[in-house]
């Protein structure tokens, strides 16, 4: 997620600013300013790495009770939420059960390093259909730099009745794929008719998927399926694939529900067009549990 109107950026870093001490000052504060004033998040951890700011709390999130000793004990079901603070502030990934209440923490936290009301908003990276057309022809002719193509599903294939089809292997397919072309018809035609595709990169598996935006049909959103990556490969796939193919790729894992945005029905991607990116966790979640976590 991205700063809305970013603000100027402070003479002091953002990790600099941001002290243990600092961080439960301002979430004291975000718990009194709630109608409750009852105290809810508590930092349980504050990290610098690779030029980002890992903050870690834990927070009540909602009534739930549990059976002790035969007797029932009231209390409130925690939930950790990780903010991942980047470029001084004017990015943040995040990690967390709730929606809301940790993105208005994400808010108060980069409001009180500028001084100035902050808020965030769903970061939207498109490309034209032009580059994923090149793409898909790159890996055709199987000379896609790092990538090796691996399988693909169509939803409205060229036989007869437009049946779906998926052609997969081990192996590179685009042998394969440029025989079937030659014998029946040319598979690559309509982006929306693709339900997504499989790379092999660095011996990994990956499914990419592309959705049309509903208010623009000449823009798409790329995602990516990460699970298989660990967070060095995430980012590393990220990079090449902007930086060879100058397409950038959001993790379908991690998706921010945004009612307002929508993409077109009946696009690929299936049941995916309610939401947008809310953030591209990098470090420090791998053994969290949440919505959008692994």
């Amino acid at each position: 997620m991205v700063l809305d109107k970013p603000p100027r950026v402070p003479g002091e870093r953002f990790a600099e600013f941001m002290t243990v001490t600092q961080a439960e000052a301002i979430l004291r504060a975000y718990d009194n300013a709630q109608p409750s004033k009852r105290r809810t998040c508590e930092l349980m951890g504050l990290q610098c790495h690779d030029n980002h700011l890992l903050l870690f709390i834990r927070r009540s999130e909602r009534p739930d009770r549990i059976i002790r000793d035969e007797n029932l004990v009231h209390g409130y079901r925690p939930e950790w939420i990780v903010l991942d603070f980047l470029d001084e502030a004017r990015r943040v990934q995040i990690a967390s059960q709730s929606q809301e209440e940790s993105l208005r923490i994400a808010d108060r936290l980069a409001s009180s390093f500028f001084e100035a009301d902050c808020f965030y908003r769903n970061e939207r990276q498109t490309v034209c259909p032009a580059q994923i057309h090149q793409l898909l022809a790159k890996l055709l002719a199987d000379e896609a730099p790092l990538l090796e193509l691996v399988e693909v599903a169509v939803n409205a294939s060229p036989l007869r009745d437009s049946p779906s089809v998926k052609i997969f292997d081990k192996d590179c397919i685009a042998a394969g794929l440029a025989h079937f072309e030659q014998a029946v018809a040319p598979l690559f035609g309509e982006l929306d008719h693709f339900e997504g595709i499989k790379v092999r990169y660095r011996a990994k598996r990956i499914l990419l998927k592309w959705n049309s935006l509903a208010a623009d049909r000449d823009q798409y959103v790329v995602r990516y399926s990460d699970k298989n990556l660990d967070v060095t490969e995430r980012r590393a796939f990220e990079d090449d694939m902007r930086t060879s193919y100058g397409i950038p790729v959001t993790s379908t894992e991690k998706r921010f529900k945004n009612p307002s945005v929508k993409v077109r029905p009946g696009t690929a991607g299936g049941r995916a067009e309610d939401f947008e990116p809310r953030y591209e966790f990098a470090d420090g979640g791998d053994g969290l549990k949440g919505e959008g976590l692994d």
